[in-house]
């Protein structure tokens, strides 16, 4: 190889490795764009860069934050888009590894909590949607949200012991509380679905459950006659020729179930 070409080759190769970007191969933009004749540093405060052509827009917060928060190194794609790589985790792992489900890049204060918790795994119906969080969540004051348990009986179970009207030990009923209260409207029995007592005639009638199930803790037992002044004579004249008539509890049930007269 001769000297002329030599050094030609020798001077394009040095060209190529002075011209070469700091900022790896992925960044497009002319040197000029950002940096001035003058020196490489400071950069230019027009810079011509526009972040919102990336795939990490500038929105909020984000768009007051000094590049090099984010950018550790001059290769600028090589950042981190993960919250956690900037943000320290203040629920320590307790919740969600995406943060966005709960923040926005406008704020760290969320407003909707209730909302957000809807779609949990135990959304917030009836008395629980009016509950502090803490009443649950018993590390909140310190960001935390640990995973509970969500049946009623992880929370309740205190009170299914102390309950004596009825007693639920001695009665045998499970610790399954949805099976007979009503989450979605207050903790009274769901009675109302199998013989209406907090609505119509009988509402307000009755103290205790024993002034009808008369065999406690047998709930299976009933009376209608122990409250019903009922004299029998009477309801066999005024039930004469009805089919099925009887002068007996589960009689009057059967012909009677929502508890009216007619």
């Amino acid at each position: 190889m001769n000297f002329k070409l030599s050094f030609f080759l020798l001077l394009f190769l040095s060209y190529n490795l002075l011209a070469q970007s700091p900022h790896g191969n992925s960044l497009k933009n002319d040197c000029a764009d950002c940096h001035s004749t003058d020196r490489w540093n400071p950069l230019r405060i027009e810079m011509r860069f526009d972040h919102q052509s990336t795939d990490f827009k500038l929105i909020g917060q984000h768009k007051t934050v000094p590049c090099q928060s984010c950018h550790k190194t001059p290769i600028f794609n090589n950042a981190d888009q993960s919250c956690n790589s900037c943000h320290f985790d203040v629920h320590n792992s307790t919740t969600s590894f995406l943060c966005e489900k709960c923040h926005t890049p406008e704020t760290w204060l969320v407003t909707n909590v209730r909302e957000i918790h809807q779609n949990s795994r135990f959304p917030l119906v009836g008395v629980h949607a009016v509950l502090p969080c803490e009443d649950c969540h018993k590390s909140f004051d310190q960001y935390k949200f640990d995973i509970i348990g969500i049946k009623c009986f992880d929370c309740h179970s205190a009170l299914y012991y102390a309950t004596s009207s009825p007693n639920h030990i001695a009665s045998g009923f499970n610790t399954e509380c949805e099976t007979c209260h009503n989450l979605a409207n207050d903790w009274s029995f769901y009675h109302d679905g199998i013989f209406p007592i907090y609505s119509g005639s009988h509402n307000g009638t009755w103290k205790v459950c024993g002034d009808c199930h008369t065999a406690e803790p047998n709930y299976l037992v009933f009376s209608c006659l122990n409250c019903h002044e009922h004299e029998k004579s009477k309801m066999d004249s005024r039930h004469d020729g009805r089919s099925g008539y009887a002068y007996e509890s589960g009689a009057c049930y059967s012909c009677h179930p929502q508890g009216s007269g007619e």
